[in-house]
């Protein structure tokens, strides 16, 4: 049996869907004080940045726009975040990428494109329809209390890490034996 990550690909390569996943020791950060409202990461995209300085225009509200940043940088970052921003823009279609996966293990709430998949994948997430749409839905969030979750954290950890995708594999390779 063959696997694919990207939903899009499943017919034409005759294969299973298997979504990314996160780590549960490299990945997790317990949830505490958040230094960061909204987190926004990725390449220097103009359209990126534009949406960055866009929310940074909300009152009282701290925004930060990272790249560059790998490993523990780069998860302690997600965990110092009340909100991370999967800004797809310019991205693919089917994919969902790494970070929303991450994002959510580190203890941080998600904010992602509308239908590109993480809800229906069932990751704990608030979504957007497009630039409008995301600021007025930070206005909301930012006066709100944080929404990070000790035990929607441990949920969303066991369906959604590297062991429970093996379990998927197992199950589908062998579905009688596991």
């Amino acid at each position: 049996s063959d696997f694919v990550a990207n939903k899009n690909y499943v017919v034409y390569f005759k294969s299973h869907y298997l979504p990314y996943a996160a780590c549960e020791t490299n990945h997790f950060r317990a949830i505490g004080d958040k230094e960061t409202d909204f987190l926004i990461i990725g390449s220097a995209r103009p359209e990126r940045l534009r949406l960055y300085e866009t929310i940074r225009e909300i009152p009282n509200v701290k925004v930060c726009y990272i790249n560059n940043k790998f490993r523990k940088e780069y998860i302690d970052a997600l965990a110092s975040a009340k909100y991370v921003i999967n800004d797809m823009a310019g991205g693919g279609q089917g994919l969902i990428p790494m970070r929303p996966f991450e994002a959510i293990a580190a203890g941080s709430s998600l904010i992602t494109p509308k239908d590109d998949g993480c809800q229906m994948l069932g990751l704990p997430c608030f979504e957007y329809s497009d630039e409008q749409d995301l600021v007025r839905l930070c206005s909301i969030l930012s006066v709100l209390p944080d929404y990070a979750n000790p035990s929607l954290q441990k949920d969303f950890l066991s369906n959604h890490s590297y062991k429970a995708r093996c379990q998927v594999i197992l199950d589908t390779v062998f579905p009688s034996e596991y």
